[in-house]
């Protein structure tokens, strides 16, 4: 007997077929999606869990979820080792860096930048020096 949880998920999943899934990246409303999970009675973050277990990734963000299909090369999906990182020489990080950066979603790239101003001058500098290794900057 199913869940109200796993049709919950099954509900999301077709939905997200229905609006181009995989091949897209599909949003629904933040509030909605959380508010509907709580009326049903559990946390959204349970979902999210059972979706990342079915290949979906979701971004949350403050106004809308972003999902997306998980893969080998989405840093974001799980599968990510940074470790694999470092044995490359800077051509092949830069490389990578630009595939990554290709995958963002416009809310990632948004969250990115958030973060570097949050940063402190020390961090800041630290990271366009990592960048000018690099040959990023």
């Amino acid at each position: 007997m199913n869940t109200e949880k796993e049709i919950f998920v099954e509900r999301i999943i077709q939905n997200l077929k229905s609006n181009g899934f995989p091949s897209k990246k599909v949003s629904l409303p933040t509030d909605k999606v959380f508010e509907a999970a709580d009326k049903l009675g559990f946390s959204f973050n349970q979902v999210i869990v059972e979706l990342k277990e079915k290949g979906i990734i979701a971004d949350i963000g403050a106004d809308k979820i972003v999902f997306s299909e998980a893969t080998a090369t989405n840093p974001l999906s799980g599968d990510f080792d940074p470790n694999s990182l470092k044995d490359m020489d800077a051509e092949e990080l830069k490389i990578k860096a630009k595939e990554f950066m290709s995958t963002m979603s416009p809310e990632q790239m948004a969250e990115m930048q958030k973060m570097y101003q949050n940063m402190s001058d020390e961090e800041k500098e630290e990271v366009l020096k990592k960048g000018k290794e690099m040959g990023l900057a």
